[in-house]
């Protein structure tokens, strides 16, 4: 449901739904990537009472859309077309389509582009397919080589956890108490030492299984400027959304 609010001379326009698994007089408040305003409230909830909340969080609002617009100002939607914008390990490349007469469609990243080399002119869907397989095979490949060398530096980890790598719009990672680290695919477009951030983040959690104290003082003995890569990654969860 599509609402509308005015504060002063300002309209605050949101989405809102109500959700009966949230706790009863509880509302959230998310401005997501796009800079829309996503309300959650429980059923028991009344407008008035929203509408509250969204004025006494106005400023909040107001400072994370800013955020969100500035974040994606020079931002644009892959259309994998060539000459788009594609990023490995931090690095920008654009991409490049070369017809060949050859019977295997490979992609290949070269100094400055990400090719695709194909017999026959390619459609989106099959751009897509080809590109994701590619990043696929980098991801495992670089995190599992990463994963081996963080790990003699995390002496409570005694065993090289399971690696899994899949696409996740909210988490660059997560860990599981049987011994799985699952990496998120953006993951490999970002950084080096972002990467080394989150991997050792999911290795910290071997130990400590939430984000208590003790938790941080381990991810600070191991990364001493995790709050300022915490900071930083942020700005690059534009990946998870399909733009460069």
């Amino acid at each position: 449901m599509i609402c509308q609010l005015k504060i002063q001379d300002k309209t605050i326009s949101y989405s809102l739904k109500y959700n009966k698994k949230k706790k009863r007089c509880s509302i959230s408040l998310l401005v997501n990537i796009f800079g829309q305003l996503k309300v959650t409230a429980h059923p028991s909830m009344e407008k008035s009472q929203i509408n509250e909340l969204i004025i006494k969080q106005a400023s909040w609002i107001d400072k994370n859309v800013s955020q969100r617009t500035l974040l994606l100002k020079d931002k644009k939607v892959i259309t994998y077309e060539p000459g788009d914008n594609f990023y490995y390990l931090g690095k920008k490349y654009y991409l490049e389509i070369i017809d060949r007469p050859q019977k295997n469609i490979q992609v290949i990243l070269t100094e400055s582009s990400l090719r695709i080399c194909a017999p026959e002119r390619l459609s989106r869907e099959n751009k897509i397919r080809h590109i994701e397989k590619w990043y696929r095979q980098q991801a495992l490949f670089y995190f599992s080589e990463r994963l081996d060398r963080l790990c003699l530096i995390t002496p409570w980890v005694t065993k090289k956890p399971l690696l899994k790598v899949r696409r996740m719009k909210r988490q660059w990672g997560n860990f599981y108490s049987n011994g799985i680290v699952t990496l998120n695919i953006h993951l490999i477009k970002l950084p080096t030492y972002l990467i080394d951030y989150v991997i050792l983040h999911e290795l910290c959690h071997f130990q400590e299984h939430n984000h208590s104290r003790r938790f941080y003082q381990l991810l600070q003995d191991v990364v001493p400027n995790w709050k300022q890569y915490q900071k930083e990654i942020k700005e690059y969860v534009y990946h998870f959304y399909e733009l460069s």
